[in-house]
């Protein structure tokens, strides 16, 4: 029959391979675990390219401030930068990394947000825009309803190419594309956000509630390995106890003694 420190032992034991399988999922090397980091992460940095793309294409075809602003390369930006980090979090699953990657997925959420409504707002307005004529080498597009003119507000200036109506329909496929992979940005940024916060709060669970379940462990199925990581986990976590106060007997002199004979004589 095991003794009870036996019975510690192989709880904390139990409790400390439990504690390694759990950092040995979240490593990536288990199923699942962070190896969703990189999948999320690669998603984020073929998305983020893709943004950039379509952005910077878009803009070498028109010089209106409004359209330019309006392509979200931006949230491109910040997309690849929380896929590179999302890698990072799956070489090194440290929960500094997977927070700062929770963190920046957050912020790509709301930016792509953002520009998959600019990028289809534009893009309706380049498709409304259906009248176009040539101005001194530039293709000046406007609605049926305004005048179109190079010093209007509301006319739309592309770069000559071919055909001003060829360049506004590449422009206007351009932006919807930005608008499509915005939000397909925001939904991929979602999941990332929400499966960063499950592993942190798993993690924290597993420090809470390791010890707990450690204590229901049969103490008959236990390895050498077990014994051995016991007596690592007995020896990190060994606190010396406190000595008790020395005794000392009474010290018998010869006075002592004298005192003694003639207290005894005088009765």
């Amino acid at each position: 029959m095991p003794s009870p420190s036996d019975s510690s032992s192989v709880a904390s034991a139990s409790g400390s391979r439990g504690w390694s399988d759990s950092r040995r999922g979240m490593s990536g090397r288990g199923p699942g675990g962070a190896r969703l980091l990189l999948y999320l992460g690669l998603c984020h940095l073929g998305l983020g390219a893709m943004v950039l793309a379509f952005s910077f294409t878009s803009m070498a075809f028109t010089s209106s401030a409004r359209v330019r602003q309006s392509c979200p390369f931006w949230a491109g930006f910040f997309v690849v930068a929380s896929g590179i980090v999302g890698i990072i979090s799956w070489r090194k699953p440290l929960t500094l990394v997977v927070s700062l990657f929770m963190l920046l997925s957050a912020v790509c959420v709301i930016l792509s947000l953002a520009g998959s409504m600019l990028s289809c707002q534009n893009a309706q307005m380049v498709k409304s825009m259906l009248t176009c004529q040539v101005e001194h080498g530039l293709c000046v597009c406007c609605a049926p309803t305004h005048p179109c003119s190079i010093t209007e507000e509301e006319t739309l200036v592309l770069y000559l190419n071919a055909d001003c109506h060829s360049v506004r329909h590449q422009l206007k496929d351009l932006l919807f594309s930005a608008c499509g992979l915005s939000i397909l940005s925001t939904i991929i940024c979602t999941l990332s956000t929400v499966t960063c916060s499950i592993h942190i709060f798993s993690l924290d669970l597993i420090h809470l509630l390791a010890p707990h379940r450690s204590r229901s462990v049969n103490p008959e199925c236990t390895t050498p390995q077990d014994a051995f990581l016991t007596n690592i986990m007995d020896f990190e976590e060994f606190v010396p106890p406190i000595p008790p106060t020395p005794y000392y007997p009474p010290e018998y002199t010869c006075s002592s003694e004298t005192d003694a004979q003639r207290y005894q004589a005088s009765i």
